[in-house]
């Protein structure tokens, strides 16, 4: 349905994410037809997770269409003209409620993401310009290092670090000249107004960088409060009112022109949302997270190495689908419920370096090309087997919350990383990956071919090409970068992005990929078409191969030796270096 859809109106591509979701919530319509108030709050939900989605009456019409024509080609002759009808009305009635929800909030929306932008933009462009300085970047984004998935344990350890500078930020008031990003403001008007050692500002506005730019999916606003609960229950006091008076003072002072009763009924809507999320559930992290001691304190070492098991026996039983993807043994199995069981706690604990490890870990799986599907399925194992093995309903309430908290966390990160590249390299075939990245414009196929950015967490396509084995597709993504591509006066060029991304390329394909190393040097020598006296000229674009970005000499011609392959040392971008 959704390749049908994306074909037929191809703006819809951005708003298809997550097909299950979708099968999920048409199954609780359906479900919830003899209820006409159930029927009516789970359509104001699904309105209220697409506020920003912009539907017209005739991508309803499409939609509905297209999912009448699949209906009809699977059931066949069960489809009766009754279920025909029903189904085109649920249809419709979501479409309206689509529809009439966006024109009430969108121009809400607009002015809560415009004005963060504007407050923020100084800090960002400040952000570009100390990354340029010391990398010669024409691109803050080409001047980042990539992360790998299996690399981020690094990160997590300096987590705690993080969190320190910020908490120390928050305090550091003293060389303040003239505020001009909101994170600035906020700190200068709490210290003017008396409350400049709340230290638990800090983490309202880490929490605000996800908040505000995501408040028209109410779903990511409620896992965003969740985590903002968690970080709030590590101190004594908290009095929201206060953090309201900040912002608005704030957003005063930095729009003061542009500032008007419009805005005012948008912040005040925005943050009475956040407050009231945040406050309903204000007491349930320290309830919860006594259930989760209370839990682990019942089970000795023996009960719960069996238990770690016992999840995957229900998990593999109530879905076989899951043991394509996770054949292991049983020490492995249970190292990864110790790893589980891990994050469950660090949720209390460590809240901010848990949900980075939940984030990497959804990328991880996207690369794998694990389906969200399972994810539901397996909570709902992990649950079935805490009941049998802790019978004590009391607790249950508490370990549901956090399991559902970290699985919401996942299927998004899994569903972000699920880029079509991702899915593309997963099949492991050319045209394929040529398929995925067609439609993406001449300077956007670097970003796409060279990052999938979820939160703070990304990895390398084109690394976890090689790292998989699927050469093919990493072929494809190399000669793809490489290919000049010119629109009027410009010209696009991967080169300096993929060294400047990967500047290990040349040792990691001699490592992994040897055979690549031909397609990478090959791409890297442009040839003439036309010949003038019996020559034509030729371009060796190895700059970025032979000095780094800081001015310093690589080693790509030592590892190319080392490597001791003949052809590769007497290929030309090699000699010529």
């Amino acid at each position: 349905v959704f390749k049908l859809l994306k074909d037929a109106v191809p703006r819809t591509e951005g708003m298809l994410k997550r097909s299950s979701t979708v099968w999920h919530l048409l199954d609780g319509l359906m479900q919830a037809l003899s209820d006409p108030d159930l029927m009516q709050k789970r359509m104001e939900y699904i309105a209220l997770r697409h506020m920003n989605a912009d539907i017209t009456t005739a991508d309803v019409e499409v939609f509905k269409g297209i999912l009448l024509e699949v209906c009809a080609k699977k059931l066949g002759g069960l489809m009766t003209p009754e279920f025909q009808f029903g189904l085109g009305q649920i249809v419709t009635a979501v479409g309206i409620s689509l529809a009439n929800t966006h024109a009430h909030y969108a121009q809400r929306l607009r002015l809560l993401t415009g004005c963060w932008k504007e407050v923020n933009a100084t800090e960002d462009d400040a952000a570009e310009e100390q990354e340029e300085k010391p990398q010669d970047s024409d691109s803050p984004d080409e001047a980042s290092p990539i992360e790998h998935a299996e690399k981020k344990d690094h990160d997590l350890s300096s987590m705690e670090k993080g969190e320190e500078d910020r908490h120390t930020k928050w305090n550091d008031n003293g060389n303040m000249n003239i505020p001009k990003t909101f994170a600035a403001m906020a700190r200068f008007n709490a210290s003017v107004m008396g409350i400049g050692d709340r230290m638990w500002f800090a983490d309202l506005l880490y929490s605000m960088e996800s908040l505000v730019p995501h408040i028209g999916n109410v779903d990511r606003v409620q896992e965003e409060c969740d985590v903002l609960a968690l970080t709030l229950a590590h101190y004594d006091k908290v009095n929201l009112g206060e953090f309201r008076s900040v912002m608005f003072a704030s957003l005063r002072s930095l729009l003061p022109t542009a500032w008007s009763l419009d805005h005012e009924n948008a912040w005040s809507w925005f943050w009475t949302c956040v407050e009231k999320k945040v406050e309903l559930i204000r007491q349930l992290p320290v309830r919860n997270q006594q259930c989760l001691r209370t839990f682990l304190s019942r089970m000795d070492e023996d009960a719960l190495a069996t238990f770690k098991l016992k999840v995957f026996d229900t998990f593999f039983a109530s879905c076989e689908e899951s043991q394509l993807y996770l054949r292991a043994a049983n020490k492995r199995l249970q190292y990864i419920m110790g790893r589980i069981l891990t994050i469950m706690s660090d949720v209390y604990t460590k809240t901010h370096k848990a949900v980075i490890a939940i984030s990497a870990l959804g990328l991880l799986h996207a690369g794998h090309g694990v389906p969200e599907d399972l994810v539901r399925p397996f909570v709902q194992a992990f649950m079935c087997s805490i009941k049998e093995a802790v019978p004590d309903e009391s607790i249950h309430d508490g370990l549901w919350w956090t399991l559902d908290l970290i699985g919401r966390i996942f299927i998004r990160t899994l569903s972000e990383g699920s880029t079509p590249v991702i899915i593309a390299i997963n099949k492991n075939n050319t045209k394929v990956l040529n398929t995925a990245v067609s439609n993406a414009p001449r300077g956007q196929r670097e970003v796409i071919l060279l990052r999938v950015q979820v939160g703070t967490e990304s990895m390398s396509p084109l690394v976890w090409a090689v790292e998989k084995g699927a050469l093919e597709s990493a072929g494809a993504i190399l000669k793809d970068l490489l290919t000049m591509r010119a629109d009027r006066g410009r010209y696009y060029y991967g080169m300096e992005a993929i060294f400047s991304r990967h500047p290990d390329i040349i040792p990691l394909l001699c490592n992994k990929a040897p055979s690549l190393l031909v397609t990478l040097l090959d791409e890297l020598i442009w040839r003439s078409k036309n010949v003038r006296q019996g020559m034509r000229r030729v371009n060796y674009y190895i700059s970025s191969m032979l000095v780094g970005d800081e001015g310093q000499l690589t080693t790509s011609l030592l590892d190319l030796i080392k490597h001791g392959d003949p052809e590769i040392v007497c290929h030309p971008a090699a000699v010529f270096q």
